[in-house]
């Protein structure tokens, strides 16, 4: 049976069974971790979904404006200046879109028992790995070899 115990500072710690031998739980299968990232994953989703509901918002008000100004000029300073605040808008959304798909993607392993496990060797993911970056698809090891 696997036993996690919590020390002073609510810190996990191993505990030994009756008989003396150190039992250890992956973090895929403790309950209080696997709640504790299923409530940060939904946090970020909500952010995130109203950063790309604000963003598409800015973008649609940057269309309005440049169909007010309808201007020609391709040295025209205001119109420079829009451009660039539209185009970072634009990388911004489509970033923003991608981690929302990252998240939703990580919910969905939570949801079919899968989280946790590194999609390249199949191993545990570091429970500080996965407590740093939720969405996490993949060990460090094999994260640091796709570099």
């Amino acid at each position: 049976m696997h036993l996690r115990a919590q020390d002073a500072r609510g810190n996990a710690s191993r505990r030994s069974p009756p008989g003396g031998t150190v039992a250890t739980v992956a973090p895929t299968t403790d309950i209080e971790f696997l709640a504790r990232i299923r409530a940060a994953l939904e946090d970020d989703l909500s952010q995130t979904d109203a950063r790309i509901a604000g963003l598409e918002h800015s973008l649609d008000d940057f269309a309005a404006a440049a169909r007010v100004q309808a201007s020609d000029d391709e040295h025209d300073e205001d119109a420079s200046a829009m451009a660039f605040e539209r185009s970072q808008a634009a990388v911004l959304l489509e970033t923003a879109h991608d981690h929302a798909t990252e998240v939703r993607a990580a919910l969905a392993r939570l949801d079919a028992g899968t989280y946790g496990r590194c999609e390249r060797c199949g191993q545990d993911i570091a429970p500080e790995r996965l407590e740093a970056r939720p969405i996490a698809r993949l060990c460090i090891r094999c994260a640091s070899q796709r570099r």
